[in-house]
C-alpha cells in the first residue's frame, strides 16, 4: 500500500511540476575527522520552485483520521532527520535556497499533509 500511494504522489507531481523528477539517487563523500563516509539514499521527489530547490520525502502512515491533522515535525523525527540530512546534501551542491518537504499520506483516509523542513533548519 505505501508504495503504491508514493507513485500515486509522484504521478500527480509529474503531471502538475514539468521539473518533478522522482527516485532521485544521492551520493556523496565526506571526510569527518580522519574517516570517509559514503552516504547514500534515494529522494523521493525533486522538483524546482522558482529558485528554489524541493526536496519530497513521501511517508505513508496509518492513524485515526482525528489525529492526523495534529501531526507535527516532532512526531516523527526519524523522518524529519533522513530529510533534513538530503537538504543539507543537497545545499552543499545547489547554489540557490532548498527547502524540504515531508509529504505526509494517512492510508486510513488518503488525507495527505506537507511539513516543510526550511533551510534554516537544515542548515
Amino acid at each position: 500500500m505505501g508504495r503504491q500511494t508514493h507513485a500515486v504522489h509522484q504521478a500527480a507531481q509529474q503531471v502538475a511540476l514539468p521539473s518533478y523528477r522522482a527516485e532521485v539517487t544521492i551520493r556523496q563523500q565526506l571526510l569527518v575527522d580522519d574517516y570517509t563516509v559514503h552516504l547514500h539514499g534515494r529522494i523521493d521527489g525533486l522538483y524546482e520552485d522558482g529558485d528554489t530547490l524541493i526536496v519530497e520525502e513521501i511517508k505513508s502512515l496509518l492513524v485515526p483520521p482525528e489525529h492526523f491533522n495534529a501531526i507535527t515535525l516532532g512526531h516523527y523525527t526519524a523522518y524529519e532527520q533522513q530529510l533534513t540530512l538530503y537538504v543539507y546534501l543537497l545545499r552543499q551542491q545547489h547554489t540557490g535556497p532548498v527547502r524540504g518537504h515531508l509529504v505526509l499520506i494517512n492510508l486510513a483516509d488518503n488525507a495527505g499533509k506537507v511539513l516543510v523542513v526550511g533551510p534554516e533548519v537544515a542548515g
